[in-house]
């Protein structure tokens, strides 16, 4: 395994967050296609990965989506819901570190230099807070380290679902 020591920046992606949040109450349709949205005319909010393989996106109009994946579960969205959860993994993160700069309500970037004497190095505070929000939050996330931001985004969505890589 190499160093991760350069590895000041920690971002932080749930894991298809608007369905997996949508899915804690409902074990039953875990595993399987879901759709988060409205009605025919309006547009997907979230899609689980099982959806995705049958090329379902975020922003796409419901009408395409369904035909895509006709046997998909189609959920109406919760938003109090989703921020009670944001509102949760965000305090999470303020537990890592101060230097935080959230980029919407399910992902976020942390800068960990000051924390590692506290936590350890990136890639334990990655698995501390993977568990954390697995635990608490019962979804998961994905967490990509690097010196910028920007590397760090891209090592968050080379680790997608629900891993870790640092660069």
């Amino acid at each position: 395994m190499s160093s991760d020591r350069e590895c000041t920046v920690l971002h932080v992606d749930m894991d298809a967050f608007y369905a997996s949040v949508s899915l804690i109450d409902k074990p039953e349709l875990a595993n399987t296609p879901v759709i988060i949205g409205g009605g025919w005319r309006s547009v997907v909010l979230s899609a689980t990965y099982p959806a995705r393989a049958f090329g379902v996106r975020s922003g796409m109009p419901m009408a395409a989506a369904r035909r895509l994946c006709p046997g998909a579960t189609v959920l109406f969205p919760d938003y109090d819901a989703y921020a009670r959860v944001s509102d949760a993994v965000m305090s999470i993160f303020a537990e890592v570190t101060p230097v935080m700069e959230p980029v919407s309500m399910e992902e976020a970037f942390l800068d960990v230099s000051a924390s590692r004497r506290r936590l350890g190095s990136p890639t334990q505070i990655a698995a501390w807070i993977k568990d954390t929000v697995a635990d608490e939050q019962r979804i998961t996330c994905s967490v990509g380290g690097a010196g910028t931001k920007v590397v760090a985004k891209m090592a968050s969505r080379a680790a997608k679902p629900d891993g870790v890589v640092m660069v």
